[in-house]
């Protein structure tokens, strides 16, 4: 992604997102350079590409089916936003044969077996369960965080959010900004500050950076994350959960501002329980919140 940076306001005006070792097409991209053996099965058409849900759906039917839904195909880097289709042009630019593509749709799919009814994970799903009268926004704090905000037209976004379109489904086709927090659960499982991790000078407060591995939006800077204070690399215990839930709330902030609406938001996920959290953010986010139930 590096060596093709110049490329990424193309590729972001395509696909609604940025140019990132996070998502299929770059990861192949890199995997061709690695393993030649690989590209050369893939262009004699003896490979199939997919992400996890094509897997699972490949192995309940007996490897009948090779398929994805349009909101997993828009997460490839590969999947044309506008035009609701694979992009020839993205395949082209990461070397991917057009043969190794799932059929995309919304289901049902038979099989000898049965029938799925539908494929949707992870953000997407999330997405399409925030009821807009509700609240506006969606913040899902697990192993990572997630800022949703969902809307029946395309909205403005700015740069370093993601877009997505949700699919035609009950006869609304609402689409989704995204902003991301990069592996905070791996953040929240630290005690201290890792060696490493000091940014800023000696008379700085404490704060905290929670991003684990590689700043997520709007940022998008890799080999960063997470970063300390001189000050908080000194806290440990409550303290230093304080620090990280308050870097945490900054970081959400951030995003929020960002999206469309100042409604209410919807709060989920493991972290969303946590004290320190819901204290960092009634403190530094001006919305009101709403928890999500228990399962």
């Amino acid at each position: 992604c590096s060596s093709r940076r110049e490329a990424e306001p193309w590729v972001r005006s395509r696909t609604g997102l940025v140019l990132s070792p996070h998502y299929l097409g770059p990861k192949l991209a890199a995997l061709w350079i690695e393993r030649p053996d690989l590209r050369a099965k893939a262009v004699q058409g003896q490979l199939h590409l997919g992400t996890l849900d094509t897997f699972i759906t490949a192995m309940i039917s007996g490897g009948a089916l090779h398929v994805m839904d349009p909101t997993q195909a828009q997460r490839t880097s590969l999947w044309n936003l506008e035009k609701a289709c694979w992009d020839s042009e993205l395949l082209r630019f990461f070397g991917i044969p057009e043969s190794l593509l799932p059929t995309v749709g919304q289901g049902p799919w038979s099989h000898k077996d049965g029938e799925i009814l539908a494929l949707l994970a992870d953000q997407s799903a999330a997405a399409l369960g925030l009821d807009p009268r509700t609240a506006s926004c969606l913040v899902n704090l697990g192993t990572g965080g997630f800022v949703l905000s969902r809307s029946a037209t395309k909205p403005q976004v700015s740069a370093g959010l993601l877009l997505s379109h949700l699919g035609q489904r009950g006869g609304k086709a609402p689409w989704m900004a995204e902003g991301t927090v990069n592996g905070i659960a791996s953040s929240f499982a630290l005690t201290q500050a890792p060696s490493g991790s000091v940014r800023g000078g000696q008379g700085e407060p404490e704060f905290c950076l929670p991003d684990f591995g590689a700043v997520g939006a709007p940022w998008w800077r890799s080999g960063m994350g997470p970063l300390f204070s001189s000050m908080a690399t000194r806290l440990t215990g409550d303290a230093f959960k304080k620090a990280l839930a308050q870097g945490l709330a900054f970081r959400v902030r951030e995003i929020l501002e960002s999206l469309p609406g100042n409604g209410p938001i919807l709060l989920s996920g493991g972290l969303s329980r946590d004290p320190h959290v819901l204290g960092a953010f009634q403190r530094s986010i001006p919305r009101n919140f709403l928890l999500a139930e228990d399962p």
